[in-house]
């Protein structure tokens, strides 16, 4: 299930098996905005579940980066961080 932060719209995942069964108070971890989400009850395990079929196909995949990239990148994210401090 997904669920949207209604302030910044920043959205989150939550596992089939976590799901509330009641309502909850959600904080977002971006924005800190709190705010009650209602859930509903699962479906009764009597009746046939459909399938949970997603829309869109998982292609993405993470890029490689040879040894020497991997050392630029890191040196350049070490430069930016000793910036901000």
């Amino acid at each position: 299930m997904e669920v949207f932060c209604t302030s910044c719209h920043i959205g989150y995942r939550i596992p089939t098996n976590k799901i509330p069964r009641r309502h909850r108070v959600l904080m977002c971890r971006s924005c800190n905005y709190a705010w009650r989400q209602p859930f509903q009850t699962p479906p009764s395990k009597n009746l046939p579940q459909a399938t949970n079929v997603s829309p869109f196909k998982n292609t993405a995949k993470r890029p490689s980066y040879s040894n020497t990239v991997l050392k630029i990148l890191r040196e350049e994210a070490a430069f930016e961080a000793k910036l901000r401090d």
